[in-house]
């Protein structure tokens, strides 16, 4: 039988000042006692551990199995993107990285994630653990680099296993979870919680597949690929940047060839490329950026299983428009002659398939504090219909006290952050800080020291020293310990 999770409560204080964080090695407390209470996610105190990939280096926290013995129940990894995949390390990839033990021998970080999976796996009734992902990469790159975060979480834990609970959630409801958090670099965590860019246009096919594409404000070019799904929304797949230009167009078949016209950055010329979209979002360019003609405004339509048509405005008369029909067959495209037409430009900000599915794409004001925010609808469209267009928020955001530094930035991160973190300081503006969020946040505290016990009691009382005898008598005096 399965030992189930215990609350250290007030009355057991005296029995368990001394044990409340047992050392590497030593057994966890008996089975058996009653769980008197359920405190809530803002009531509770978990012990956490601050770099907890280092071992001995600037602390006293040997391997990850090892702390979680010890009912240790948040980690941190600080994570770096190196050619496409995630590495642990301090400052850089194996930066003060502790191989010994049972921790992994190499710094991929689906290794030191499934460590944690195979001790969760044999704790099934522990409470929850909390894995703080401090990225030190820019995830808003041309790669889609939140993907592969994203991807490595749900391959090693699986999608069931992940959760995001509320701080008036009870913890004991979430027994077994993994509890991801998104920490690190200030751009990494709002790429994370939304995309800007202006001028957006999709396409759908009858496979419920989606492309949409925008322009950055900038002069760049980016994609998403997505996933209509059974309630009629959309799983965003694949993010990234393709090309330079403006005003883009986009067309996709029900056989995945996608056929894409924008104009230039600086004059009224159109360019396109053909593409395919496969499994999974994936998307392969197989046509590079071509020059079609002189124009601006360009739209896109499929008009046959093999026919698209495209419809833009003359540069000389915008009240003129111009017609060209292309043949699409084995990764190539032939364009026939212009000629002017009387039909409007194709709508390019909505698309539909003959499933009746129907998507809008817009650039705007998002609730909790986001601008310029690009966002889809799926008719019928309401006023509460509209979503980011964003990968899967598998993820909590942290908000950090710095982090009031850029006023622009500030708002979003705060608002949407369900938790808080602050490096260990007595100070009176953090403490001001820590009381304002905490009513609300679940907060993190790294580098919890002997002389921070001092602060508001936070949820995650990050230490280096989680062994030490000042750290198990904090957690056994805290009526909400929970393990």
């Amino acid at each position: 039988m399965r030992k189930p999770m215990r609350l250290l409560v007030t009355a057991l204080i005296a029995a368990t000042a001394c044990s409340a964080l047992a050392a590497p090695g030593t057994a966890a407390p008996t089975a058996g006692a009653p769980r008197s209470s359920d405190p809530t996610f803002g009531e509770a105190v978990f012990a956490a551990t601050h770099d907890s990939f280092s071992g001995g280096i600037g602390g006293d926290r040997d391997d990850l199995q090892s702390q979680l013995n010890a009912h240790v129940r948040q980690l941190e990894l600080d994570v770096h993107l190196v050619h496409g995949r995630f590495e642990v390390g301090d400052e850089s990839p194996g930066d003060k990285v502790y191989h010994g033990g049972g921790n992994p021998r190499t710094n991929q970080l689906t290794d030191w994630l499934l460590v944690v999976k195979q001790w969760s796996d044999q704790n099934r009734t522990a409470a929850p653990i909390t894995l703080v992902l401090a990225t030190h990469s820019n995830l808003n790159d041309e790669q889609g680099s939140s993907a592969v975060l994203v991807n490595n979480l749900i391959s090693v834990f699986g999608r069931g296993r992940l959760a995001l609970p509320g701080i008036d959630r009870r913890v004991y409801d979430y027994r077994g979870k993994i509890i991801p958090v998104l920490s690190g670099r200030v751009e990494s965590r709002l790429a994370y919680l939304r995309d800007r860019g202006v001028k957006p246009a999709v396409a759908i096919n009858d496979s419920g597949q989606v492309v949409e594409v925008h322009d950055s404000g900038h002069g760049t070019l980016w994609f998403w690929t997505g996933q209509v799904q059974g309630d009629w929304t959309v799983t965003w797949q694949t993010h990234g940047r393709y090309d330079t230009g403006t005003n883009p167009a986009v067309a996709l078949s029900d056989s995945g060839v996608l056929v894409e016209v924008h104009q230039s950055p600086s004059r009224a010329a159109l360019w396109y490329r053909l593409g395919h979209l496969g499994p999974g979002g994936q998307l392969t360019w197989q046509v590079p950026s071509t020059s079609l003609m002189r124009g601006s405004h360009p739209s896109l339509k499929w008009t046959g299983a093999r026919t698209v048509s495209e419809i833009h405005q003359d540069p000389s008369d915008p009240n003129t428009r111009i017609e060209r029909v292309a043949q699409v067959s084995l990764g190539q495209i032939s364009w026939g002659g212009s000629q002017t037409t009387s039909r409007p430009r194709h709508r390019t900000d909505q698309a539909e398939n003959s499933r009746d599915q129907v998507i809008t794409v817009d650039s705007g004001y998002f609730p909790a504090g986001m601008t310029d925010v690009l966002q889809y609808s799926m008719s019928p469209i309401t006023s509460d219909s509209w979503h980011r267009i964003i990968y899967p928020q598998i993820m909590g955001t942290e908000v950090g006290y710095d982090d009031q530094k850029d006023r622009d930035t500030y708002p979003t991160l705060l608002w949407n952050g369900t938790f808080a973190a602050i490096t260990a300081n007595r100070g009176v503006p953090q403490t001001t800080w820590m009381n304002d969020v905490k009513n609300e946040r679940l907060v993190r505290v790294a580098r919890f020291a002997e002389d921070s016990t001092g602060l508001p009691i936070p949820t995650y009382p990050s230490t280096d020293y989680p062994y030490a005898n000042w750290y198990r008598l904090y957690l056994s005096n805290r009526p909400g310990y929970v393990y």
